[in-house]
């Protein structure tokens, strides 16, 4: 879906030049800033406009520390305390869904994931790309690798796939998908 709109006589925070623009419009375009300008009057109605005036934009924050696959390992009444916690509503979506909204409602549109299921990250990370939900791009680890298979039987049979163990090279060499490793401080 194509969509149009203009955030309008914002004042934009820029990091980089570490300076601020006052009474700017920022032009996004199928989700995509596609032009941050002086302000001027917007005359196109098919653009949604947003009034920024006496407000401030900054680029996007990045969240550098999460475990987004347990929010798909909780029971039902674990789920509802988390999203009476947040003050967020249950009959608009999944916990996963919801709390992934959540980050981009607070200006969070990247995230790293500390590790996890790599098929539950990379599903979430395609629902977010495929437009079924909202959320921030994923950057994930997958699960922690440890040397035997028997070191943390307890997490594991809370959270199944959180840890793997690794006893041999081939074993280490089956695990595709999985961006950076994480190195637990021992």
């Amino acid at each position: 879906m194509d969509t149009k709109l203009i955030i309008s006589n914002t004042n934009h925070i820029d990091l980089i030049g570490e300076k601020v623009w006052n009474n700017v419009d920022i032009l996004i375009d199928n989700n995509k800033i596609s032009e941050i300008r002086l302000h001027k009057n917007n005359e196109n109605k098919n653009i949604y406009n947003i009034d920024g005036t006496g407000k401030f934009t900054l680029p996007g924050l990045f969240e550098n520390h999460t475990h987004l696959t347990i929010l798909t390992k909780q029971n039902d009444e674990v789920k509802e305390e988390i999203l009476n916690e947040c003050g967020i509503d249950s009959a608009d979506g999944t916990l996963e869904e919801l709390v992934l909204r959540e980050f981009v409602d607070h200006g969070i549109t990247q995230i790293r994931d500390l590790g996890g299921p790599v098929d539950t990250l990379k599903t979430m990370t395609e629902n977010i790309s495929n437009n079924k939900y909202t959320g921030p791009d994923i950057f994930y680890s997958g699960p922690m690798l440890q040397k035997y298979a028997s070191a943390d039987q307890g997490s594991n049979a809370r959270w199944p796939g959180f840890n793997v163990g690794v006893d041999s090279e081939s074993e280490a060499k089956k695990l595709s998908g999985i961006f950076p490793i994480t190195v637990p401080r021992w």
